[in-house]
């Protein structure tokens, strides 16, 4: 209500504002009363008072929280010595009895901060309606299952471990983990892939993911609140508000900016009372608030955030999300891209090919295989569905990665290329016959199974490969996998710097090496392996993996598997960084011309407000036209 009527005001203000300014032009020149009255000292005077301390009093109490909380000087403070300074003035003249030459700085810094700080809202309130239409897909009634009995309940009363069930063409309520043997899902708005996809006992689902099984049963993992669905339009919401540190040097040179427009306001009234306008103290006021009220740096305030907020709403609607505010500089002065193979370069639907050891250690591979998400972790267990092999649960005590305490014995996963021939070994191993990735199983150090995994590479990977290329990245393809399986990969995409057979630590160490090479590095992974990675590299792009996303913590999360969202990652990034420049460029090349005319006397207080209100709305519309841009 309170927002419809300062609306309302604002137009009312607009349509008096315009009636003054012809008022100002005319009331010499006829003696019509509706003009007059547009002159009339005490109309004029009221109309400020109420500008300055009713309309305009949010200007007055940020003021304050500048000052007193904040412990800063910024616009606002610019804003409130300005009006005071002409309201003091204007009673001045008014006890007097001349005219109120500078009561219109008190009316129109109001109106036009106003107007701009309107656009502004409507512009973010666009990006809101946006979330707000992601957000609505989520059912508000589940049909919750207890005691064997089916009721409609409220999805946000749902309690975590709660078992739903979901009809044929019903949108998923919750976050959760199936119970159904195999489902048919579409997961576009999730991952923007508009197919069905085959899910299966335990894995993880969505929120907005839609059901295409005669029905589903799944056991619900978050409330509702708390869904992936909800961070991700949370995320993208508050992003805008989160410091960058481009947001924090141009806050701090807006605290050094406010006292040196002080200063040139003073030296505009010495300026105008000892040369230019001899001992005239109105003339000298006059060129000192035209100096404050053309330096007011509001557009340098909403050039940074509002062209995140835009670019990163734009980003999550093709799957990009935007995690942190520095990703859209970051990426923007990337000299690398590194990938993980398995899941990033190939499609990571893994398959095991081919298995060789007894039968029972498979027991023992699935309960290590639960413990991990990777896809070839996740195409074993599929492996062992496949194949309708009964586990049996034993207790597992984690000794460190890929290696467990199971019924006093240690087994440990090793990839193959870690083999070494004085191992001792219960199978028979023929290398040379080995071209995918393969994982031994050890027991109590003896080789006693090995697991052969076949993938295929991504159909999106070379196009998007080629088009990095084109743009003049330098890539790199770093993977735990073995050298040979690596290096055909390698060939297919083209790329000529491959590091293989990498542990963890060992792409930690890849990374530094770039960064003491003074190379800026994007790192792109989607396991548990590749964290360090992630956490080291200059940028950190996690990817959708099968059952489950990397957190929100890296700079920027691909939900959809494509790498080619990378290509579109870059130019977002991009295309935001330089709205934002060409934004900051306008309100510092504006000031530059501004203050020096302002100074001198040869802009007018009215006129002064007028370059600043301009200033603010060719931000605010160069912001526009990146809102529309498709």
């Amino acid at each position: 209500m309170i927002k419809k009527i300062n609306f309302g005001v604002l137009i009312l203000l607009w349509l008096i504002g315009i009636w003054i300014i012809i008022s100002m032009f005319l009331h010499n020149k006829t003696d019509n009363t509706y003009i007059n009255v547009g002159h009339n000292r005490y109309f004029l005077l009221s109309l400020g008072l109420f500008s300055t301390y009713i309309f305009g009093y949010k200007y007055i109490k940020r003021c304050y929280f500048e000052i007193f909380k904040w412990k800063k000087l910024g616009m606002n403070f610019l804003v409130f010595l300005s009006t005071q300074t002409a309201i003091c003035f204007s009673i001045y003249q008014f006890i007097i009895n001349e005219n109120l030459d500078l009561i219109e700085v008190t009316i129109f810094v109001s109106l036009f901060l106003q107007t701009g700080d309107l656009i502004n809202d409507k512009l973010k309130s666009f990006i809101a309606t946006d979330l707000k239409n992601i957000l609505s897909i989520q059912p508000k009634k589940v049909l919750l299952i207890e005691n064997n009995e089916e009721k409609l309940a409220n999805t946000t009363s749902i309690k975590v471990g709660s078992i739903i069930k979901v009809l044929k063409n019903q949108i998923i309520p919750l976050d959760g983990k199936i119970i159904s043997d195999e489902v048919l899902l579409n997961t576009q708005i999730i991952d923007g892939e508009n197919e069905s996809k085959r899910f299966v006992k335990n894995d993880v689902i969505f929120a907005g993911m839609l059901n295409l099984s005669e029905e589903l049963i799944f056991k619900n993992t978050q409330n509702s609140f708390d869904s992936f669905l909800s961070k991700i339009t949370m995320k993208v919401s508050s992003i805008q508000s989160e410091k960058s540190k481009l947001k924090s040097t141009i806050d701090m040179l807006i605290t050094i900016f406010t006292p040196i427009v002080l200063l040139l306001s003073l030296i505009g009234f010495l300026v105008s009372y000892f040369w230019l306008n001899y001992y005239s103290f109105y003339e000298s006021i006059k060129t000192l608030i035209t100096v404050l009220v053309s330096a007011c740096p509001c557009a340098i305030g909403i050039a940074i955030p509002l062209a995140i907020a835009i670019g990163s709403s734009k980003a999550a609607k093709q799957g990009v999300i935007f995690n942190k505010p520095d990703a859209f500089y970051k990426l923007a002065n990337i000299n690398v891209i590194g990938f993980d193979k398995t899941g990033t370069l190939t499609v990571g639907k893994v398959k095991v090919k081919s298995y060789e050891g007894r039968q029972n250690y498979l027991n023992i591979i699935a309960l290590i295989e639960e413990q991990i998400d990777h896809p070839i972790a996740n195409g074993f267990k599929n492996y062992i569905r496949e194949i309708n092999y009964e586990t049996s649960k034993l207790e597992v005590k984690k000794i460190e990665d890929l290696k467990y305490k199971i019924n006093s014995k240690t087994y440990e996963l090793l990839p193959i290329f870690k083999y070494k021939n004085e191992m001792k070994s219960s199978i028979n191993i023929d290398f040379k016959s080995i071209d995918n990735t393969a994982t031994l199983l050890l027991e109590d150090n003896v080789v006693v199974a090995k697991i052969e995994f076949e993938d295929e590479l991504r159909r999106d990977a070379i196009l998007a490969v080629n088009k990095l290329k084109k743009q003049g990245y330098e890539l790199v393809i770093v993977t735990g996998d073995n050298y040979t399986i690596s290096k055909n990969v390698a060939k297919k995409l083209n790329i000529k710097n491959l590091y293989a057979e990498q542990s963890a630590e060992d792409k930690l160490n890849v990374i530094k090496d770039f960064q003491n090479q003074k190379k800026a590095i994007a790192y792109v992974g989607d396991g548990i392996n590749d964290i360090l990675a992630i956490q080291k590299a200059d940028l950190s792009i996690s990817i959708l993996s099968k059952n489950a996303f990397l957190n929100l913590e890296s700079d920027i999360s691909l939900l959809n598997p494509n790498i080619d969202l990378i290509v579109e990652s870059i130019k977002y990034a991009k295309y935001t960084k330089k709205i934002i420049f060409t934004n900051l460029f306008w309100a510092f090349i504006y000031n530059a011309i501004v203050l020096p005319l302002a100074i001198f006397a040869i802009l007018t207080p009215f006129i002064g407000m007028i370059a600043m209100f301009f200033s603010t709305l060719l931000v605010l519309l160069n912001s526009l036209l990146f809102k529309l841009k498709k």
